[in-house]
């Protein structure tokens, strides 16, 4: 079912409805109202869906909860992913807007949507009898799960795996760690639900027998024409082509780490009115999908876009970054959301009227540069930062998310993983 939290829209896997809890909490919360305040406050601690703040402190929680926590941070880094998630501490599921999801389950995700219900982040729940109770064995295992729940189902091919999802989700965690490390998992699961209706040798051959769907294809024209250029020109320097039904290169100078563009070339197509695709290659990275945008291609996105809308305003403009191996292509588009794509038109709409009454564009140009600028800094600071997370095992390195495991939300930019068919190869 769907229910509302924050303006955002939460839905929760395998939910029902249930009334009567809602009832119960009604005659709870009058019988609260005639207890002492100290009976109140210990009331208020037992009996509900989520445990509030001061309860988690009261039952002694808090250090359970930040070894949780600790081990989502540790499940994004070995899963190279990267995702805003909360944790939300359940005293009893029963009581909850959407009664128990499963029989016996502990831990479950919630996915948070925006208005027009695209995910944005999750809600990690763990109750708190598990927390209390159980090793940080399965505090790891669980988050691990969790994750690749959110990887393989809640992002893109929702259920992709049929019935098989539970059995997907274990085959993931025992790719990210190893069979051995897995079957360890394995086997404290099954101390912790000994009542199992499969034995174990069962359930691991099932884990091991299971393979995994891959996520959906999407190429395009644009896409495969660009990669076949990267590839008939790799010279190891970055290139600028532009797709307007054809492949154009608008590079003027390029080296291993930078490219400027042609504007005259620029100039011609956007004279001829198409909507136009800039394709960027990131020639020094690995082959696998590794790589994000940088600052500087959200600055140059938005300087490329004002000189199109201050032309004309009708173009429909598109960015993407591409990596071109010998067995790999990954396509990746980025740009920005409304907001910004106002602010870009507005001065690309004044510059239009300054030029059309002969005045001075200069002021413009100056503010549009600010923009651009700005930008490029608030790309990293509130966005591709999160793509990079410290990796708590070795401290001495960064793991970077892959694209297609990135997911957070922001008012001003995004990023699109376009997953190819060759990488699967």
């Amino acid at each position: 079912m769907e229910t509302e939290k924050k303006g955002a829209t939460m839905k929760a896997r395998k939910s029902t409805i249930a009334i009567l809890p809602c009832l119960y909490a009604l005659a709870a919360a009058l019988l609260a109202a005639w207890l002492s305040p100290a009976e109140a406050q210990s009331q208020t601690c037992s009996g509900g869906f989520e445990l509030p703040r001061a309860c988690i402190t009261e039952r002694g929680l808090d250090e359970k909860v930040a070894a949780f926590q600790h081990k989502i941070v540790e499940a994004l880094s070995k899963l190279g992913a990267s995702y805003k998630i909360e944790v939300r501490i359940i005293d009893n599921p029963n009581w909850g807007p959407y009664g128990t999801p499963t029989d016996g389950t502990d831990v479950w995700t919630d996915v948070v949507r925006n208005e027009e219900m695209r995910n944005e982040s999750f809600i990690i729940n763990v109750t708190a009898r598990f927390l209390q109770a159980q090793p940080d064995i399965l505090f790891e295992s669980s988050t691990l799960h969790e994750v690749c729940h959110i990887k393989n189902d809640d992002l893109n091919g929702y259920h992709r795996q049929g019935r098989n999802i539970e059995v997907a989700e274990e085959r993931c965690v025992a790719d990210a760690v190893g069979m051995t490390r897995y079957q360890e998992y394995l086997r404290a699961y099954f101390k912790y639900k000994p009542n199992m209706n499969v034995p174990y040798e069962t359930f691991l051959q099932r884990v091991r027998d299971v393979v995994l769907v891959p996520p959906p294809v999407e190429s395009d024209d644009a896409d495969r024409m660009a990669a076949a250029y990267f590839k008939g020109h790799a010279d190891g320097k970055e290139h600028l082509l532009i797709y307007n039904g054809e492949i154009h290169d608008v590079t003027l100078v390029s080296t291993r780490d930078s490219v400027r563009i042609d504007p005259e070339k620029l100039q011609q197509l956007i004279a001829a009115g198409k909507p136009l695709i800039f394709f960027h290659n990131h020639p020094g990275e690995d082959g696998r999908a590794a790589m994000f945008p940088s600052y500087d291609d959200f600055g140059v996105a938005a300087l490329f876009s004002f000189m199109v809308w201050r032309e004309n305003p009708s173009i429909a403009v598109e960015f993407r970054v591409m990596q071109v191996s010998r067995q790999n292509v990954s396509s990746v588009s980025y740009g920005f959301k409304r907001p910004v794509i106002e602010q870009i038109k507005k001065n690309a709409e004044a510059y239009r009227n300054a030029m059309a009454q002969q005045e001075d564009v200069a002021p413009i140009q100056l503010r549009q540069n600010i923009l651009d600028y700005r930008l490029a800094q608030e790309s990293y600071n509130e966005y591709l930062q999160h793509a990079y997370r410290l990796e708590v095992i070795r401290t001495d390195k960064e793991a970077c998310a892959y694209p297609q495991y990135f997911l957070w939300p922001s008012e001003k930019f995004f990023l699109h993983d376009r997953p190819q068919a060759s990488d699967r190869s």
